[in-house]
């Protein structure tokens, strides 16, 4: 009986080592880093644009508005001889008061009571007598009578006094008023205001306006004491023309830099470039140069106000760059997370921001250098225009630049030349 052959050998089985497959391409931190910063950069930048905007928007509109103030005259008061009364022309006393009278915190000054005494002249004629007591009465009482504001010359008469009359008060004739706030009486000894809410507010002839507790002039110790805190702030540089003024300023006895009665009367004086002397109080302020011309607060802004203008080449520039800006940063939002989702196109499409953005950002910088400069008035020196030049320069362009320079990096171009994204 014969043997059985032995089985033939096994072929070897070939096994693939683990190490054998090539590792999956991962993404670098780069890109990701890329779209991240891409995203906020897009945030920043709309933000910003959409704030820039409006500024620049804003200062077009004040020039504009400047320009108007610029070449409109100025009102001016004329106090007329006669009013028509039923057809004719009937002569009127002068409405300039024979006294003066001192302006107490609640009164009007000389300029504001001047309209206001003609409106009560045009409604019921008053005697000069009368026309001292309602005078009196406004630089007492002025405010209160008329909270809503001050009548102006081109006030109509109805628009201040909606009613008025005459009184009897023994041998003499008294006017009634009634105006908005209350009920005026004037008698050639006293007059009379009652308010709607408050208590009535009187004025006599034989008043003594030193002892009126609402009259501001002050005395010459506070004068001096004012000038000699003035010049110690100044650090002694005020010229004596303008301690000429301000002294002459304060011995007004309407004067409203200062309340006297308000504990220590203070100035507070700064100094201006061109040497000017800025002096504010407790209730307003004034400007006097190195001449002695005096302005006060309200020609101060009007002043400002009618010298502001921005050149239109640059509010064009500046507006163009907050819409191409602001659409830039909406495409830069959509690049930053088509990079992030590993999109093939995100290195192109973040060279074509790059490229776009420079342009706008030189745009910006010189159209807001323009505009800081015409905002101060040739205030700011050409070192300080240079340095907000390269100041808005760097802020524009570092981005850009910054991200041209990284979409040429090894790392960066070999990711997307592969062509392997995921």
């Amino acid at each position: 009986m014969s043997a059985i052959p032995p089985p033939p050998p096994l072929a070897p089985l070939h096994v693939l080592p683990v190490y054998d497959s090539p590792p999956s391409r991962g993404k670098p931190a780069i890109i990701t880093l890329l779209g991240i910063v891409a995203i906020i950069v897009a945030s920043l930048s709309m933000l910003v644009s959409a704030i820039s905007g409006m500024v620049a928007l804003g200062m077009m509109i004040q020039t504009k508005v400047s320009s108007t103030m610029a070449t409109a005259a100025a009102p001016r008061y004329t106090a007329t001889a006669t009013v028509a009364v039923n057809g004719r022309d009937v002569t009127e006393p002068s409405t300039s008061p024979v006294k003066s009278f001192l302006t107490g915190p609640r009164g009007l000054t000389e300029a504001q009571r001047v309209a206001a005494r003609e409106a009560f002249g045009r409604s019921q004629r008053l005697s000069p007598t009368q026309f001292e007591r309602l005078d009196q009465l406004l630089a007492k009482a002025g405010k209160d009578m008329f909270p809503l504001g001050v009548p102006t010359s081109t006030t109509p008469t109805r628009t201040v006094v909606s009613e008025s009359g005459t009184l009897s008060s023994g041998a003499s004739t008294a006017n009634y008023y009634l105006i908005g706030s209350g009920r005026v009486e004037i008698y050639d000894d006293r007059g009379v205001f009652d308010p709607e809410e408050g208590e009535t507010i009187r004025v006599w002839q034989d008043e003594d306006p030193s002892a009126d507790p609402s009259s501001n002039a002050l005395s010459p110790k506070q004068i001096d004491d004012l000038l000699t805190s003035a010049q110690s702030q100044a650090n002694g540089t005020l010229t004596p023309q303008q301690m000429a003024a301000l002294k002459n300023e304060l011995s007004d006895r309407d004067q409203t830099l200062v309340f006297k009665n308000s504990g220590q009367p203070n100035l507070y004086v700064s100094i201006m470039p061109d040497k000017s002397a800025r002096i504010a109080g407790g209730a307003s302020f004034i400007q006097i140069d190195p001449a002695g011309n005096v302005s006060d607060a309200a020609s101060i802004m009007m002043a400002n106000m009618s010298k502001f203008s921005i050149r239109p080449a640059a509010s064009a520039m500046t507006l163009l760059d907050a819409i191409l800006a602001g659409l830039l940063a909406i495409y830069l939002l959509i690049v930053g997370i088509l990079v992030l989702r590993q999109n093939r196109r995100g290195r192109g499409m973040q060279m074509i921001f790059a490229v776009l953005k420079i342009p706008i950002a030189v745009l910006a910088a010189i159209g807001w250098m323009w505009t800081i400069q015409d905002a101060n008035a040739g205030a700011i020196s050409s070192g300080q225009l240079k340095a907000w030049l390269w100041t808005f320069l760097v802020i524009g362009l570092v981005y850009p630049i910054t991200l041209l320079i990284v979409l040429r990096t090894r790392a960066v171009r070999e990711y997307y030349n592969a062509g392997i994204v995921g």
